[in-house]
C-alpha cells in the first residue's frame, strides 16, 4: 500500500520521506524516495501515513514521544492497523494544537468511543479502508491464489517478510 501511495504522490512532487526495515532502493530512487529513519520523518513530514502489519515492532510506534517531534502543522493519517497509535496521546495532542489534524480508520477497540470522538480536528472512519467491492474482491483472489500455490508446492508470491517471524519470536519492539 505504501508503494501505492508514494507512486500516487509522485506526480504531485512532494519530497518523499520513508522508512522500512528492508527499504527498496531501486523502488526508492525511481520515485525520488529518500529512506530516512523514523525519528526525521517524525520532525520533518508535513504528513505521516502509516502503511504498517501490527508487529511487536509498530505497536505502540507513536506515542506522545513521537508526536512531540512532529511539527505542529503536520497531519497523521493511519488505515493500516489499530494499536499502532497512542490513541490518548494523539488527542492530547491535538486539543493541545501540538499537531493540526489526524484521519484514523482503524483503532485499538474497535468499534471506537474514545476521547479522539470528540476532537474537531481528526476524522474518523469506521476501519473501512478496504470495503469497497473491487478491494474485497481483489483480497479474496489473492489469498485463494495463494493457497493454491502453496498447496501445489509453487513459490508464494506474496510471503510474510521473514523477518516477521523473527521479531514475533524474539518478541522484539523499538524500545
Amino acid at each position: 500500500v505504501g508503494r501505492r501511495v508514494i507512486q500516487h504522490l509522485a506526480g504531485f512532487g512532494p519530497r518523499l520521506l520513508a522508512n522500512d526495515l528492508e527499504p527498496d532502493l531501486a523502488f526508492g530512487a525511481k520515485h525520488d524516495v529518500r529512506w530516512v529513519d523514523k525519528e526525521q520523518i517524525y520532525k520533518e513530514a508535513d504528513i505521516l501515513t502509516l502503511h504498517l502489519p501490527l508487529t511487536p515492532i509498530t505497536k505502540h510506534l507513536i506515542t506522545a514521544r513521537e508526536l512531540r517531534l512532529m511539527k505542529p502543522e503536520a497531519l497523521l493519517i493511519n488505515t493500516s492497523r489499530g494499536n499502532m497509535i497512542d490513541e490518548r496521546d494523539l488527542a492530547d495532542a491535538l486539543q493541545s494544537n501540538r499537531l493540526a489534524g489526524a484521519a484514523i480508520d482503524v483503532f485499538h477497540q474497535e468499534p471506537y468511543s474514545g476521547p479522539l470522538a470528540n476532537i474537531e480536528t481528526c476524522l474518523l472512519t469506521c476501519h473501512m479502508g478496504s470495503m469497497s467491492q473491487d478491494c474485497r474482491l481483489r483480497m479474496e483472489v489473492e489469498a485463494t491464489e495463494e493457497v493454491l500455490r502453496f498447496m501445489r508446492g509453487e513459490p508464494l508470491r506474496q510471503p510474510v517478510p521473514e523477518y516477521e517471524f523473527r521479531m514475533r519470536e524474539s518478541g522484539r519492539s523499538l524500545r
